[in-house]
């Protein structure tokens, strides 16, 4: 597994697609920053995705479209969601094992 870990970092916002060019790693780990908003970021083999820890207000719906063979992890505890569809989010996914929003 390929990770790539940003985590502890202060960041606030990245953009739709930001990793579209180097989307061969596997899992994200954005943890402890400040980010408010998700979006899909163009990483097409993600399984792992850890935005715990964070300000997230919104994980927009686009956010895993085109994951739908190999996400299986998100981690979105100790964040500010007061909504979460996982129907528009997860609909283009096949096997989403672990989703923790405690």
């Amino acid at each position: 597994m390929q990770m790539v870990n940003l985590s502890h970092n202060q960041i606030v916002e990245i953009e739709p697609y930001a990793f579209r060019q180097v989307s061969i790693f596997s899992s994200l780990d954005l943890s402890f920053n400040s980010l408010q908003s998700i979006r899909g970021y163009g990483l097409v083999r993600l399984s792992r995705l850890d935005v715990s820890h964070n300000q997230l207000i919104d994980i927009h719906h686009d956010t895993f479209t085109g994951l739908h063979q190999t996400f299986q992890q998100l981690n979105a505890a100790f964040n500010n969601l007061t909504q979460f569809h996982a129907d528009e989010l997860f609909h283009q996914t096949n096997g989403v094992r672990l989703l923790d929003l405690s």
